[in-house]
């Protein structure tokens, strides 16, 4: 009933169409439910659907160290972020 600040973190498929499948399931669950909402992922592309979709959520990306030792690896990781 909304009493619980939910903080989800979305892990998702490779396919665009999953991806987009897991967030548009999140955004119907989350309909009517009056608490306070935020939600992440390693994924670049779930905070950018939820843009689109559900602008009045918080969204974060999830950023790791991991892999971003090489040059493509920090552009990656610099890219997800811009």
């Amino acid at each position: 009933a909304g009493a619980v600040p939910l903080l989800l973190e979305l892990k998702t498929a490779r396919p665009a169409a999953a991806m987009r499948q897991l967030c548009r399931a999140v955004r119907r669950e989350l309909e009517g439910y009056n608490g306070p909402v935020a939600v992440m992922s390693f994924d670049p592309r779930v905070p950018i659907w939820f843009a689109r979709h559900r602008s009045d959520l918080p969204r974060g990306l999830v950023l790791s160290a991991a892999g971003a030792r090489t040059f493509a690896g920090a552009l990656r990781r610099r890219l997800a972020v811009w």
